[in-house]
């Protein structure tokens, strides 16, 4: 895939006890120029769409530590993102793909958390 702009990304995260609580995470929707060059650089240079799906093991931890994102591109593409217990996955894992998908998501979890705080 050549190089693709981001148009948007919504994202959930946060701590649950059962997985019928996802969607009791927020949502947060980035669109157009609120998305950070910083995530579409990570996205496009991590070639992070090969990682699309589920990751990671609900099993692995109480409470859940849950991230899910939908990133839409400019040429109709789509790709959704499902992680459980990110942190212990990395911690277990040595695969570059694992790094790749833990720098963009904790990226935009970081670029969210930032904008509620007024730092961006």
């Amino acid at each position: 895939m050549g190089k693709t702009d981001i148009t948007r990304i919504s994202f959930r995260s946060g701590l649950i006890g059962t997985l019928e609580q996802k969607s009791s995470c927020a949502e947060h929707m980035l669109m157009g120029d609120k998305i950070s060059a910083d995530i579409k650089r990570i996205f496009n240079a991590d070639k992070v769409w090969q990682l699309s799906g589920k990751w990671g093991n609900p099993e692995w931890g109480e409470p859940i530590q849950y991230q899910w994102a939908l990133v839409e591109l400019d040429n109709g593409k789509s790709y959704e993102f499902e992680v459980y217990n990110l942190v212990i996955m990395m911690y277990q894992s040595e695969e570059e793909r694992v790094k790749r998908l833990f720098r963009f998501i904790v990226r935009v979890e970081r670029y969210i958390k930032d904008r509620e705080q007024g730092k961006t």
